[in-house]
């Protein structure tokens, strides 16, 4: 727990205009993690309060920042294990992107939980992840190799609620509720790790490379392999996966592709893009004899045969006047027409609505990717006003 009272007065406007800039980039930077509250503050004038959480166990913080005119928070932020040291001026990039990119390099440091009913990938995304009896791919090595993967299942136990599997190349590891306690299998045989035992598996050709091992660490079980840069934790409830740089872009799973850009972690192992958490979840279940996979909806066997629609946010406008003006953006993406394609016919659909002020760098950066993307990170964020929109019930291209 760290907290900083800060007392300022007379700020010259060259450090009030950097602040400004430090504080826009960090809005933008973990919008995702952002709640902002403006109404109903009374918070003394020239006085900024700072009070963050920190978890001992994983590197995360709540962060809740006092102001005079609001409150600001960020959820579940990484933070870095090592503050670096500012740097000067660059001509490529100026002092706030330069020393922030630095600091927060540890963002797209390759590590997944999977926490409860929630998943936070590699590329910081969080969201609910409703996992059946059926094995679900996490992650997963998908390039040519296929070095490893790992994988997860609900069971149904008093005291463990998720079984993993883990594959090395063609070795299998499991760690699964058998009875009272968790048990560890290698190629289906059991083996015991304790505190004081851990288990190593050689390579056949190279007798004395470790190709992997499992071993306690508290009371989690570690599955970790140097040779495939993989290690992961598990403790029959939670999970954490972390992986190499070098799996940077071949990723995939519900962890994610690890591509660095939150708003592409949503591909199913059919390379479509889903805009339901549940659906996307069931993509990735591995159906077995012991096991069925739940129906769900692909959305690109939805119009597959004229690929007409596409998923956006609405933008509308409130307020008049320089302080007053607000960029509204629906917290869920409807369908919209692509170009050279009509609507079939129109229907009402009830929208809720997030709000930011117009003229904040973070907000007229985020109206412009809703031009080109789906705002998948405005799903969890508060609603400030509901409204009647009108959106089209499927799009045909003209000629039809």
């Amino acid at each position: 727990h760290l907290t900083m009272d800060i007392e300022y007065k007379n700020l010259p406007d060259y450090f009030k205009n950097h602040t400004y800039h430090l504080a826009s980039w960090f809005r933008h930077y973990f919008y995702d993690n952002l709640e902002v509250n403006p109404f109903g503050v009374a918070n003394p004038e020239h006085h900024i309060k700072i009070v963050a959480n920190i978890s001992y166990e994983d590197p995360i913080a709540d962060i809740k920042i006092y102001k005079p005119t609001e409150n600001v928070f960020f959820h579940k932020v990484f933070i870095p294990a090592v503050f670096p040291r500012f740097e000067p001026y660059s001509v490529k990039q100026n002092f706030v992107q330069k020393n922030m990119a630095k600091l927060f390099q540890y963002k797209h440091k390759p590590m997944c939980f999977l926490t409860g009913d929630y998943i936070y990938t590699f590329d910081n995304v969080s969201y609910h992840v409703p996992l059946t009896d059926c094995y679900h791919v996490a992650a997963k090595d998908c390039s040519k190799d296929e070095k490893f993967s790992v994988m997860f299942r609900a069971v149904k136990h008093d005291t463990y609620t998720k079984a993993l599997k883990v594959f090395y190349g063609n070795h299998k590891i499991e760690i699964l509720p058998i009875g009272d306690a968790l048990v560890v299998r290698v190629d289906g045989v059991k083996q015991p790790v304790t505190e004081f035992q851990k288990y190593v598996h050689y390579d056949p050709e190279h007798k004395d490379q470790v190709h992997f091992e499992i071993y306690r660490h508290y009371n989690k079980y570690v599955v970790e392999s140097y040779r495939e840069g993989v290690r992961v934790y598990f403790d029959g409830k939670h999970s954490k996966i972390v992986v190499s740089n070098y799996y940077r872009g071949k990723q995939c799973g519900l962890c994610g592709d690890f591509n660095g850009e939150y708003y592409e972690d949503f591909v199913g192992p059919d390379h479509c893009v889903y805009h339901d958490e549940v659906a996307f979840s069931h993509s990735y279940a591995i159906p077995e004899d012991t096991c069925t996979v739940p129906e769900f909806e692909n959305p690109c066997h939805i119009n597959k045969k004229y690929d007409c629609e596409m998923k956006r946010n609405i933008r509308t406008y409130m307020g008049k006047g320089e302080g007053s003006r607000k960029i509204c953006f629906s917290t869920a993406a409807f369908t919209e027409c692509k170009p050279g394609c009509k609507p079939t016919g129109h229907e009402r659909r009830q929208a809720g609505f997030h709000c930011l002020k117009y003229n904040d760098e973070a907000t007229r950066a985020l109206a412009k990717e809703a031009r080109t993307r789906e705002l998948t990170e405005l799903r969890n964020k508060e609603e400030d006003h509901v409204e009647e929109v009108e959106v089209p019930e499927h799009c045909i291209p003209y000629h039809i």
